[in-house]
């Protein structure tokens, strides 16, 4: 009976053995890996904004130009009458041939092609009239200025005007300032004149020559209305006007800049 138990005994100690073999083979076992740390403080980039975007391109405006009436008018010398201006444009095809569109800062502008072309150069000094009346360097030009003008008013019966020195200096000073701001009768009136008429920016071997051609441009306006297209002729033969006084200037480019002022006295 003893030696039975001891069996008993024996197979227990075994099951317990085998039982506390098992489960330590099962608490050993690897555990099992978690996924890869995703995130975290600091993993994202630091957020930034991107360049900003240039700025649209502005389509060229139309500078204010010049009132007109066809393209035959002194102050249409590089761009078309359109819309009774000309001088502003959009395009090289409301300039003439002679001219191209350029940016300004009032808007697009017609100009010499030489000029229309690489960067604006830094305003110019205003031209200064030269001095009166004692070596008047545009003397000959300003007599010029009268005669030519009656000869034309002789033409059409019309009474001479006489030299109106004492508003010589005044109409330099216009001339001078139109010339600066580049704008045609910017100054009319101040120095009291009823009408005027003007050889703006023109070239020209001398003063003579130059204001010779203006003249005989303005005076082949004529005769006829309206005023918007034959305004120089109707100044030049007015019978309202008693005296006119011619004021000259050079600009800094060498070019010429002519008032003709009108007055009734």
């Amino acid at each position: 009976m003893i030696p039975h138990l001891r069996s008993l005994g024996r197979l227990a100690l075994c099951a317990t053995v085998i039982l506390l073999s098992s489960c330590r083979r099962e608490d050993e076992s690897p555990p099992v890996a978690p996924p890869p740390f995703q995130g975290g403080p600091g993993s994202a980039p630091p957020y930034a904004p991107g360049p900003p975007a240039p700025p649209a391109a502005q389509p060229l405006a139309r500078a204010p130009g010049f009132p007109c009436g066809s393209d035959a008018d002194l102050v249409c010398a590089f761009a078309h009458c359109m819309q009774g201006a000309c001088g502003g444009c959009l395009t090289d095809a409301d300039c003439k041939p002679n001219a191209a569109c350029a940016p300004t800062p009032f808007g697009g502008a017609c100009f010499a092609r030489g000029l229309a072309q690489g960067p604006a150069p830094a305003p110019a000094p205003p031209p200064v009239p030269g001095p009166q009346p004692a070596g008047d360097r545009f003397e000959r030009a300003r007599q010029l200025c009268v005669d030519r003008t009656n000869e034309y008013r002789a033409r059409v019966g019309v009474a001479p005007v006489v030299r109106n020195r004492d508003r010589e200096s005044c109409t330099d000073g216009e001339a001078a300032d139109d010339a600066r701001s580049g704008r045609p009768h910017g100054t009319m009136g101040r120095c009291g004149e009823s009408s005027q008429n003007a050889c703006p920016d023109y070239p020209g071997a001398t003063p003579e020559a130059t204001l010779s051609d203006c003249l005989a441009q303005m005076f082949a306006e004529g005769p006829g209305e309206p005023y918007s297209e034959h305004g120089h002729y109707i100044n030049m033969t007015s019978r309202d006007a008693r005296s006119v006084a011619c004021g000259v200037v050079v600009t800094p480019s060498g070019k010429l800049w002519i008032n003709q002022n009108f007055f009734r006295w």
